[in-house]
């Protein structure tokens, strides 16, 4: 075969070598450290994320890096949906390194993720910032705390006097119906301990019985719990939305987490409130027959 014959078959071989050497990865590929650039680019090139999206999970990589969150074995879409999740809650770490590279280039980006490592010697001083912005963070909670202080005892007297005026037969129609709510789901404390705890938050784990106490299939319920003290003052409330059935007569587990940051009165108050007492404050109740409490 002669030489000119052969070119077309060499570049041809070439090609494919290099088409087959071709760096692959996709939304759903694990993430890794090592590979990181290399994953993201590839993810870039194929359009399954625009660099917008692309710039966004490489702030949340460095978040992460910034307040020593090991990052396990979640999805690159997972990471993706926990930025997202992450920035619509509007956390405040979080919101100060994304305002600080929201204009920057998503390479300029990538590049302040790929720089830090657990080896970095910056790594701790760029954790004693963010301390200090928790710590301010605290405080500033602390604040509203003692603002809600003055208005906390007549709260409480509000709240004995409707539970004692609760078994009178003279209750108006709003308060009668409310208790009727209130009633139809039986809400209790099983346990609160704490899940998980970093240096800089805790995250509580609130697990609770719901029981129904009517003739009717529940479907979905929302309400909140307001957690108190010993002396039934309001510690903190915790939202409760909970699309899963309960059955007539029949009671469910339902956990709920919390985060806390570890320096602020409400988390203070709660270690040493092993079983606290809780009020169930219902909103809405929904029925399977179509009917809705509240």
């Amino acid at each position: 075969m002669k030489a000119k014959q052969l070119l077309p078959v060499y570049l041809l071989c070439i090609t494919l070598w290099f088409t087959g050497c071709e760096h692959k990865a996709s939304l759903q590929s694990t993430y890794n450290e090592k590979n990181l650039e290399a994953d993201l680019l590839a993810i870039e090139k194929t359009k399954q994320a625009s660099k917008e999206d692309l710039k966004l999970l490489s702030v949340y990589i460095l978040y992460n890096k910034i307040i020593d969150q090991q990052i396990g074995s979640e999805t690159y879409a997972d990471l993706l949906l926990a930025a997202k999740t992450t920035k619509r809650k509007k956390i405040k770490p979080f919101q100060v390194i994304f305002s600080r590279l929201e204009r920057a280039e998503y390479d300029e980006v990538l590049g302040n993720a790929l720089a830090i490592s657990a080896a970095d010697s910056s790594l701790h001083n760029k954790r004693k910032e963010f301390k200090k912005l928790d710590e301010n963070f605290a405080r500033e909670q602390d604040k509203i705390l003692r603002e809600m202080e003055a208005n906390k005892k007549s709260e409480s007297e509000k709240r004995r006097e409707f539970s004692n005026n609760l078994e009178e037969e003279n209750l108006g129609m709003p308060v009668k119906v409310a208790e009727k709510t209130r009633k139809a789901l039986k809400v209790t404390l099983i346990e609160k301990k704490v899940a998980k705890k970093t240096e800089s938050y805790a995250y509580v784990l609130y697990t609770f019985e719901l029981k129904n106490t009517t003739s009717k299939k529940m479907k979905a319920l929302t309400g909140k719990v307001d957690v108190l003290d010993n002396n039934i003052d309001l510690v903190t409330s915790v939202l409760i939305e909970c699309n899963q059935e309960v059955d007539a007569a029949q009671a469910i587990q339902w956990k709920y987490e919390v985060r806390y940051p570890v320096l602020s009165q409400v988390y203070k108050k709660l270690k040493d409130l092993p079983k606290p007492q809780v009020v169930w404050n219902p909103q809405k109740i929904f029925f399977a027959d179509g009917t809705i409490w509240q």
